[in-house]
């Protein structure tokens, strides 16, 4: 297959393992060196692209993770403090930030390498989630709850007894609870696992996961994921308004339920309650920046409930917990990423607790003898599976899909799928690292940044 000739300009954090992970498999495959723009300059409105290329649309700009940088995290909650280290704070307001300086880089015309609509979505799990079930993607059976109490009750009410309690916009477990209820209907003694940990009116992601049995510790953590969740605080000014940004003054967009809002550029009138024009949103109370496009594009309606601006039923992402299989004694699940369509790497992981995650202590497993023990029928239905997924997303040239198997190995179900998901330093497929296989992607044209579908962001806020 033909080659292209290919330039990235990547926008992450200068000198983070993920840029010079990318950066050298760029220079291995021939190409210049990716020039690297901070989030920092992108929040400040002072940055420069390099547009140009090749005339075929082969100059790329790569959005890489702005993780493990307290400034750039500062910056994207508009908070005045950087948080402590390992803080679980202003998860609404730091997405908010992400996909506002997401859309600055937009707006400077470059092709992307994450479309900033899918990006929004991969960073909210309930509409995540909504989009996959909408496209008859397997994924547990979900609600949205805005806190404990909800939970609780509505998990007795539907028969669940033990849940995953997930932060829309978290990512790497954090904030993460597995909680079980005691009794044949859901009463009695409370578990939960969980690596979000309470000190003082603080709340932290530890490296390690513990476990609780009582219910007021288990209630506090949650709820106050719930509240980091859903409360969209003032922002300072770390993104000022830039090429046609849309200000909002004195206000936080009220809470509705239903799909999130239409086209890219401005609101329609919704029941008489707020009337858009020109670019302009009207007064509500609080304070909020709403940049340029910040909304998702989605075709329909807008469902309004009560006359206001849609926000979530609950703040929290409530998944029914299926049960892990196991191999080697060791709960596991998949880690897989999918490169322009195609599975390229597949990273078991394994662990005793309910989360997985590497970095939580777990460890690699095996992955020759998981896919023996699933067998090669349901191990291609899993890829598959995998594959439409990622499929939802088709302006990005990577995600990452978290798959699990039910205990009897056969049974699948995708938890998540991450946009900055192919950090898997040392696996190598086919000789290829995942950033290599990337960049053949980008050098053989599997990969074009296409129009999406009219609706392949349309998704509820909240499951139902």
């Amino acid at each position: 297959m033909s080659t292209v000739t290919v330039t990235v300009t990547v926008v992450g954090v200068p000198g983070h393992r993920r840029v010079r992970l990318f950066r050298d498999a760029a220079v291995a495959a021939g190409l210049p060196e990716p020039a690297v723009v901070s989030w920092r300059d992108v929040c400040a409105g002072d940055f420069d692209l390099d547009a140009g290329g090749t005339g075929d649309g082969r100059a790329w700009v790569r959005l890489e993770s702005p993780g493990e940088d307290a400034e750039i995290d500062r910056l994207l909650r508009g908070a005045a403090v950087p948080a402590a280290h390992g803080e679980i704070v202003g998860l609404a307001a730091w997405h908010r930030g992400l996909v506002a300086a997401a859309r600055r880089v937009e707006a400077r015309g470059v092709p992307l390498l994450t479309a900033v609509d899918e990006l929004d979505v991969m960073f909210d799990k309930r509409r995540c989630h909504a989009l996959l079930r909408s496209r008859g993607v397997a994924v547990p059976e979900a609600f949205a709850a805005g806190g404990y109490e909800e939970i609780r009750d509505r998990g007795r009410e539907q028969g669940w007894r033990r849940v995953f309690v997930k932060p829309p916009h978290g990512s790497s477990a954090s904030g993460v609870v597995a909680l079980a209820f005691g009794g044949e209907r859901g009463g009695g003694r409370v578990s939960a696992y969980t690596s979000a940990v309470l000190d003082g009116d603080r709340l932290y992601n530890e490296l390690r996961v513990r476990h609780h049995t009582d219910e007021r510790t288990v209630a506090t953590i949650i709820d106050r994921l719930a509240a980091e969740s859903r409360v969209l605080p003032a922002v300072s000014g770390a993104l000022p308004a830039e090429r046609g940004a849309l200000h909002v003054e004195r206000g936080v967009l009220p809470a509705v339920s239903g799909i999130l809002p239409a086209e890219r550029g401005g609101l329609p009138a919704v029941s008489g309650a707020l009337h858009v024009e020109r670019g302009a949103l009207p007064a509500v109370n609080g304070a909020l920046h709403v940049e340029r496009g910040v909304l998702p594009a989605v075709s329909g309606a807008l469902p309004v409930e009560r006359g206001v601006l849609p926000a979530e039923r609950g703040a929290l992402h409530v998944e029914r917990w299926l049960p892990k299989a196991s191999h080697d004694g060791l709960t596991f699940d998949l880690r897989v990423l999918v490169v322009a369509g195609r599975v390229s790497h597949v990273v078991v992981r394994t662990g005793r607790s309910p989360m997985t995650n590497l970095h939580l202590g777990n460890a690699r497993g095996d992955l020759a003898g998981v896919r023996a023990a699933v067998g090669e029928e349901h191990w291609a239905a899993a890829m598959r599976t995998c594959e439409a997924a990622a499929a939802c997303f088709p302006g990005s040239l990577h995600a990452g899909v978290d798959l699990m198997f039910a205990r009897d190995h056969r049974t699948h179900a995708v938890a998540e799928v991450n946009a900055f998901g192919d950090l898997l330093p040392g696996l190598l497929a086919g000789g290829h690292d995942t950033y290599a296989a990337e960049i053949d992607a980008l050098l053989t044209g599997r990969f074009r940044a296409a129009e999406p579908a009219a609706d392949h962001t349309a998704a509820v806020v909240a499951a139902r």
